[in-house]
């Protein structure tokens, strides 16, 4: 029986081959549903806070602050509301009561974000 979160590869390991295929167990309906509403989200938010959630994915618990001075260092204007405020109300990130943002403590969601990124190539 497949175990949730349990990855089983499919290839010869007596043969001293790598596994070829990596299958994960299928997502829930409650997954897949958090996995299409991120997708659309991050599509829809603007380039410019696409490259903010790339620096908070890259560097968890970063301080809005510091995302605020190293998007101004990019050359973005009105980077609180146009780029950071749209990101905290996206879902897409957690933001913690010191001030730091980290990205979502949902599997589901932090797995979309990061395919998209990878896709997507933003920086």
């Amino acid at each position: 029986m497949l175990g949730t979160g349990v990855l089983f590869f499919l290839g010869s390991r007596a043969q001293g081959q790598r596994p070829k295929r990596v299958i994960q167990p299928p997502m829930t309906h409650a997954e897949f549903v958090m996995s299409n509403q991120a997708s659309a989200r991050f599509s829809s938010l603007p380039w410019a806070a696409r490259i903010g959630i790339r620096l908070i994915y890259q560097s968890p618990g970063l301080q809005v602050s510091t995302l605020q001075g190293q998007l101004e260092t990019l050359g973005f204007c009105e980077v609180q509301s146009k780029i950071i405020n749209p990101i905290l109300e996206s879902g897409l990130v957690d933001r913690h009561f010191s001030g730091a943002v980290y990205p979502s403590p949902e599997l589901a969601i932090r797995q979309t974000i990061e395919r998209l990124m990878q896709e997507q190539p933003i920086l």
